[in-house]
């Protein structure tokens, strides 16, 4: 009887994962790490998000990313953040529209909480940051939170943002992480890699079913010319067609022309981002080329002044790109 009960769990957890494993193949492509929309003083403004993803679905993206950095989801409460994830369900199953929940930069409980509801909301997804203050300094650590927070969806794929440069957690053992994560955690998905240099290292290490997103523009080409096709990464909120002609193309083999597309990419986003925070200048930017006002950045980054902005449209007009909506015509 003993043995029948052992059998029977070790069977249940299998299924369990077998099923979280068919839903990760719906997962991957262009991902779009949506801005927050907020109003003119600061407050999440969930009316915008309709026009906002069928916006990038008639751009061809093939999922979006909510709470990641571009959507500064560390500054927004629980309360913000489950009616976040409800308004961008539901909207986007319609649409087709992947949908990843980024959960981190906030206390564990609340992580926790809102990775079950993530669950029970129907998330393609979740995703999160290491613990912040508490750092990880082995990989073994790093495994061990990923398990706290995926007990919680047990159901739900589950990636790792890996951004050194904001959570200032580096110089783990990206190869045994992936290892042991693989190994412990039935829904592990993969990462989000905002470093080039791990995600080369863990590439031949991707079983079936997983993924390496790629976070960072400046390796965008190089990145598809070396066989990475998952990409989230903010410029595809204002340049969706830009991103997908640098996959496509270089995917094919049309290097010079990924190439051009990259540069291209890369001019704009640098024109953009000349006066200020590169989230700050590009979320401001938004409205401008999208026609999709999403609101300002919101404390404790500093918004772009009126003055900052009407240089921003102008630099914009002057790089050839069609100005969609203007606080600032004659």
């Amino acid at each position: 009887m003993e043995r029948l009960s052992h059998f029977v769990l070790i069977f249940c957890v299998f299924c369990q994962s077998l099923e979280a494993l068919k839903m990760c193949s719906n997962i991957g492509g262009i991902i779009a790490p949506v801005f927050t929309p907020v109003d003119s003083d600061g407050v999440v403004n969930l009316s915008v998000i309709p026009q906002y993803a069928q916006y990038l679905q008639d751009q061809g993206v093939d999922g979006i990313l909510v709470a990641g950095t571009a959507g500064e989801g560390p500054t927004v409460n629980v309360t913000d953040m489950k009616h976040l994830i409800d308004a961008w369900i539901n909207v986007s199953k319609s649409l087709n529209l992947s949908v990843i929940i980024q959960l981190g930069g906030r206390p564990l409980p609340d992580v926790q909480k809102l990775a079950a509801y993530s669950e029970q909301a129907g998330a393609d997804a979740i995703m999160t940051l290491p613990e912040l203050y508490y750092k990880p300094t082995t990989a073994r650590q790093l495994v061990y939170f990923m398990q706290e927070v995926a007990r919680y969806a047990p159901e739900t794929p589950i990636l790792y943002y890996h951004i050194p440069s904001y959570t200032d957690v580096d110089g783990l053992d990206m190869v045994e992480f992936w290892r042991l994560a693989t190994q412990r955690i039935p829904t592990f998905l993969g990462i989000k890699s905002a470093v080039f240099e791990t995600s080369l290292m863990l590439q031949d290490k991707v079983k079936d079913d997983q993924k390496i997103f790629i976070a960072d523009s400046l390796y965008l080409a190089p990145a598809v010319l070396m066989g990475f096709r998952d990409i989230i990464m903010i410029e595809i909120n204002l340049f969706p067609t830009l991103v997908e002609e640098v996959v496509s193309n270089g995917s094919r083999g049309y290097t010079k022309t990924a190439i051009s597309k990259y540069r291209r990419m890369r001019e704009l986003r640098s024109i953009i981002t000349k006066e200020g925070g590169s989230i700050s200048a590009l979320k401001e930017a938004m409205p401008l080329v999208s026609g999709i006002d999403v609101g300002s950045i919101r404390p404790p980054e500093i918004r772009l002044t009126t003055d900052q902005v009407i240089r921003l449209e102008q630099r914009i007009r002057n790089a050839d790109v069609d100005i969609v909506n203007s606080e600032f015509q004659d």
